[in-house]
């Protein structure tokens, strides 16, 4: 919605519909082409991510344990918790 009211107190509103417009469709585009690559790629999706789990699953838990380190960081020393 802010891309419509930029659109129109800079300009007028055929203008802004023309911008609306062609953001919808490009963004329509987008996510077409991505839907038809995965249903058309879905076997080979599903296998790269059978054997991407055995990676990604103890690295989420290594990025959660640093998010979680990070905050209790943060909080400690420049959140000013702590003095």
């Amino acid at each position: 919605m802010g891309l419509m009211v930029k659109s129109v107190s800079s300009g007028s509103i055929l203008s802004a519909l023309i911008e609306f417009v062609s953001y919808a469709l490009g963004m329509g585009l987008v996510v077409i082409t991505l839907t038809l690559a995965l249903a058309f790629s879905k076997g080979a999706v599903i296998a790269v991510l059978r054997k991407g789990m055995l990676f990604f699953q103890p690295l989420g838990a290594w990025l959660m344990i640093a998010a979680g380190a990070y905050i209790v960081f943060y909080w400690l020393s420049i959140g000013a918790l702590i003095g």
